[in-house]
């Protein structure tokens, strides 16, 4: 389905963008043109948007399970693309710089102006739109692992939702941190997805899963929990080792559970909420200087791989791109929006080469044909 609503093209200055005014379905997206906004602080960076996607935060907030819009709000948490204006203080960026940023909205557009601090290099070989994938992402695991969690080497670990939004990122660090990986999905389908990034033991996330992961682990309790969601944090409690950790992720719908604060108490859990988007910006800032460092060199070395869904959408197929990630269809993949100018391009540039091809195939079978005749 495609949004009803066309923004102008071609108006000097003018950009589109995707909005919503309404809650509701993915069909409240909608296309306008506004003008381009300006470098207007000495510490801003402008960007030209290749990439962003589409988070479970964003379809939430179109929904409105638990947040307001704020002050005109644009989806998109998270984007890549190339800078074209910077303000006179920033340091260590300059103008056609690829790049990708953590954002605080407004990635469903063509151009964006960050502050210098929420703007990060793209991993040395990676593409500019597969970039998009990790500032966000990257963070919330990263931070939910290593950060508050303390993840230790060689532990075991469940990770509910593995091919989800988070899931993926998570599965392969455990790994290369040594770890035996437990996961939970919501189909057959996911379970293949997810044991091909190397889970050892997987469950369906609606099944009362406790004494499959009890027997698999042998009795053992589970040393490190994440939860991306908070719906089966009960059951979490009764898998969890004597002293374990419970990373549970807020991004989105807030979920209400009864919890047996007894049997938490008398195992020593460790019950952590972590919500990477209300985290203060010193914290924020240090989480992108720690994955720059930690996890650019394994996605360089090709230890880390980004998780990017096949299709592409433009501005104008929001509506599709929403309803898709709502009937999973991308598995843990993330999906990409393309600014609607770039994604014209790209599609240039692919029928562009099947002409070269095609040319350079008939021209073969002439010069063929005469040889022989």
């Amino acid at each position: 389905m495609r949004s009803s609503k066309r923004g102008t093209r071609g108006k000097r200055g003018s950009m589109n963008v995707v909005k919503f005014e309404n809650y509701g379905p993915p069909k409240v997206l909608t296309v306008e043109s506004r003008e381009m906004p300006k470098v207007n602080g000495s510490n801003k960076i402008l960007i030209k948007i290749v990439a962003t996607t589409i988070t479970t935060f964003d379809l939430d907030r179109t929904w409105y399970k638990g947040f307001a819009i704020g002050e005109d709000l644009l989806p998109g948490l998270e984007c890549s693309g190339e800078i074209v204006a910077v303000g006179s203080s920033v340091i260590g960026h300059q103008v056609g710089d690829k790049v990708c940023a953590l954002l605080r909205g407004g990635g469903y557009a063509e151009y964006i102006v960050v502050s210098s601090w929420r703007v990060i290099p793209i991993p040395n070989g990676m593409s500019v739109d597969h970039a998009a994938t990790l500032p966000y992402t990257a963070s919330v695991v990263w931070n939910s692992l290593f950060g508050v969690g303390k993840l230790m080497q060689n532990c075991s670990i469940m990770i509910h939702d593995g091919g989800g939004e988070f899931g993926p990122l998570a599965i392969q660090l455990a790994k290369l941190h040594g770890c035996t990986v437990f996961a939970s999905t919501g189909s057959r389908r996911e379970m293949k997805y997810i044991k091909a990034l190397g889970v050892d033991f997987c469950v369906a996330y609606d099944e009362f899963f406790v004494d499959r992961v009890l027997e698999k682990n042998e009795g053992r309790g589970i040393d490190f929990i994440f939860d991306p969601y908070g719906k089966k944090v009960p059951q979490n409690i009764d898998i969890i080792s004597h002293g374990g950790t419970l990373v549970v992720v807020g991004h989105g719908e807030i979920n209400e559970v009864a919890l047996d604060h007894g049997l938490i108490a008398k195992k020593q859990i460790k019950l952590i909420g972590h919500f990477f988007l209300l985290l203060a910006r010193e914290q924020k800032k240090q989480i992108l200087e720690e994955i720059v460092k930690e996890l650019w060199p394994r996605f360089e070395r090709r230890e880390l791989i980004p998780n990017v869904y096949k299709d592409r959408y433009n501005f104008y197929d929001v509506v599709a791109a929403h309803e898709a990630m709502e009937e999973n269809v991308n598995l843990g993949d993330k999906i990409l929006l393309i600014p609607t100018q770039q994604h014209v391009m790209q599609r240039l540039r692919v029928d562009s080469n099947l002409v070269i091809v095609a040319l350079f195939v008939l021209f073969y079978y002439f010069f063929v044909t005469c040889i022989c005749a």
